[in-house]
């Protein structure tokens, strides 16, 4: 049945920023009081009755959020601590045999730095240049890109519309601060929310422990997703001063 007192929630799920385990703590929390979709890609969204759900989280950006309607959580991540995060994640999957294709075969093959060098991948280019900045600005894929770019929208327009989504976002905060997030949403729909973090990459190396060599190969890949992740701590801390 649906929930009352609480409007509806789209979960805009960024990869590797504990989405899978906010959505689980919610699911978890809910039991029947929830109407839960969760759906890995976009397009699953498409024809979907968003009346019919109280609850919808996946990996899909700015635009389909609107379309379906109701109040917008997101969470970031530091991009570089990010960028190092997907490189291990496909790395680890190709060890598993889990995932084989070009971007878990460069990540097995090269160094984190030499990974980070790369910039004709295709795998790559969809997956990393500032896909936090885009998917709140419009969408992630490849498409979504060309889109704003097509609409001639320049990368200073792009971030723009990315931190003015955030700010009108229910709750938005940081994959460091996840605990708040959780405190969010857990007043959001007046239930407790049991947060246990999931996908967590074993054998990685943390952001402290990169090196000036790998950073700065990094960097150029997240220009706008580290300024996107400054303005959100920043939205963090007016939130928790306000209580």
């Amino acid at each position: 049945m649906p929930l009352t007192g609480a409007s509806r929630l789209l979960h805009i799920h960024i990869a590797k920023t504990g989405g899978s385990a906010l959505t689980n703590a919610v699911r978890a929390g809910a039991g029947e009081r929830l109407r839960l979709c969760v759906q890995w890609h976009e397009r699953q969204l498409l024809n979907a009755d968003p009346n019919a759900y109280d609850f919808i989280s996946g990996h899909f950006g700015y635009a389909t959020a609107s379309a379906l309607g109701g109040d917008i959580v997101a969470v970031v991540r530091h991009p570089i601590d990010r960028f190092a995060s997907m490189y291990f994640f496909w790395r680890g999957l190709f060890e598993k045999g889990i995932e084989t294709n070009g971007r878990a075969q460069l990540a097995k093959k090269y160094s984190l730095a030499e990974f980070a060098r790369i910039r004709d991948e295709p795998t790559l280019l969809e997956a990393l240049p500032d896909s936090m900045t885009f998917q709140l600005a419009h969408g992630y894929t490849l498409a979504h890109r060309r889109a704003l770019r097509d609409a001639g929208r320049s990368e200073e327009e792009i971030y723009e519309m990315a931190t003015a989504h955030a700010d009108s976002f229910a709750i938005v905060g940081t994959q460091e601060r996840l605990d708040w997030v959780q405190a969010r949403l857990a007043r959001h729909f007046g239930f407790a929310v049991p947060l246990r973090h999931v996908n967590v990459t074993p054998q990685r190396v943390p952001l402290a422990g990169l090196d000036f060599v790998t950073i700065r190969a990094i960097e150029p890949w997240v220009t706008m997703d580290m300024a996107l992740y400054m303005h959100v701590v920043r939205l963090d801390m007016i939130a928790a001063s306000a209580g």
